[in-house]
């Protein structure tokens, strides 16, 4: 792993550190089951990208098994606050089923982004990508034999993103 890399680590790991003494050091009155629900998600968000940062030098597979989840609670996060009464029902109930490209689309609209993440979580293939690396499938042998092949070159975390569409089915 590359010194800047290292580096870049280090400072996300600082940011986090700091956004959750945040959080840590603030007293919070929930209002409703929405306003508990969402500090939930975004402490879990936090774990989940404190846990890829420590992972990531040097033990990937299980850093690349945390996106899912940590993808998830994200997109959860959006549909606790802006989503209907029965998606809110369906997380608390614990039956809701992540409808990517639905909160993706949900996530655009009420940021006012350009379409972003509509079409980054109604991709097919990052879904599936997001499965593969969490249950050890495809997606995470493709990336694995990559930094195998040939050269033996290793494909660092931005690296790979940056080929991500390309690589399934290939």
């Amino acid at each position: 792993m590359t010194l800047i890399l290292i580096d870049k680590i280090h400072q996300l790991n600082e940011i986090v550190g700091r956004l959750e003494n945040f959080f840590v050091q603030k007293s919070f009155t929930t209002r409703t089951d929405r306003d508990d629900i969402c500090l939930r998600y975004l402490v879990l968000i936090f774990e989940h990208h404190r846990g890829i940062l420590l992972l990531a030098d040097g033990c990937r597979p299980p850093a690349f098994s945390l996106m899912r989840p940590l993808t998830e609670a994200f997109l959860r996060l959006h549909v606790v606050m802006h989503g209907t009464e029965r998606q809110l029902e369906s997380i608390k109930n614990d039956t809701y089923n992540t409808e990517f490209a639905t909160v993706g689309e949900l996530i655009d609209r009420v940021n006012e982004f350009e379409p972003l993440f509509g079409s980054l979580y109604g991709n097919v293939d990052i879904k599936t990508a997001l499965h593969g690396f969490t249950h050890m499938g495809k997606q995470q042998l493709i990336r694995m034999a990559t930094l195998a092949a040939g050269t033996r070159k290793v494909l660092l975390h931005h690296d790979f993103f940056a080929h991500f569409p390309k690589s399934f089915g290939r």
